[in-house]
């Protein structure tokens, strides 16, 4: 059975609610673990590395609380196939923030889990008219928000391509770009049915469906259409202009599914 290992926030949390039922409608076998620290940046991930190994994480499994835990620990506790990392939302345009913690934690995570692909997850912008505290930083500008964070993963992912056997850019999980094409759908238009529940966060159901379908795409290899899942509450119509938009984008991003 594969193992997903996700150090990330609640942003991590939003992409991994509906990802377990996605998977085990489609009969694969695969566990996600998922570290989350509310705002959680690369800073204090390699901080809680390097420095103690304090239980602040809640972990869940496949969706499901499971207690607190150290980052260390939680590497010790299995060999993952792959294992995601991500910028706190609000620093995620700002590439000043990424270094040198990203470099720290991508040599530490090669040197304790060899066998795991490290992979980038891109976050995504808030809403228009957001009241989060760190979206006057981008102007309060959604456009400009994504524009910036999605260069500075691009670049983090060309950069920790360095320390891993390939050399080879680490490949990303596109999620900001999705989240913009599947805005700009006239369905998902912030006065018809928005995709965020609070400004910033994934809304329950049909944000964090869109969301693990990328992820469900990522670690099965499979076609979001070979899950057989809708979270109540969705109609299947919606689910297909989310799955349009999820398959483009994860086919432009590099990842080949069948």
């Amino acid at each position: 059975m594969k193992k997903v290992l996700a150090i990330g926030n609640s942003f991590s949390q939003d992409s991994n609610k509906w990802l377990q039922k996605l998977v085990d409608s489609a009969g694969e076998e695969i566990t996600f673990y998922n570290l989350h620290i509310g705002g959680c940046s690369l800073d204090r991930h390699w901080s809680n590395i390097a420095e103690d190994d304090i239980p602040d994480y809640a972990l869940e499994m496949d969706g499901e609380k499971q207690g607190r835990i150290g980052l260390r620990a939680a590497l010790a506790m299995h060999k993952y196939d792959y294992i995601t990392i991500q910028q706190r939302s609000g620093f995620s345009g700002l590439k000043e923030t990424y270094y040198p913690f990203a470099d720290n934690l991508v040599k530490y995570l090669t040197q304790v889990q060899p066998q795991a692909e490290i992979i980038v997850h891109q976050t995504w912008a808030y809403q228009v008219g957001s009241t989060h505290g760190d979206f006057p930083i981008y102007s309060c500008d959604q456009e400009k928000m994504f524009l910036a964070l999605k260069d500075a993963y691009n670049e983090l992912a060309v950069k920790m391509g360095q320390y891993t056997p390939s050399k080879k850019p680490l490949r990303i999980i596109p999620n900001g770009e999705i989240f913009q094409r599947c805005r700009a759908e006239k369905i998902f238009a912030d006065d018809n049915i928005c995709l965020n529940r609070d400004g910033f966060h994934a809304s329950l159901i049909h944000g964090r469906y869109m969301l693990g379908a990328s992820w469900f795409m990522a670690f099965t290899g499979k076609d979001i259409s070979k899950a057989n899942f809708l979270p109540e509450g969705m109609t299947n119509e919606e689910a297909d202009v989310i799955n349009k938009n999820v398959r483009e984008v994860m086919k432009e991003y590099g990842w080949e599914t069948k």
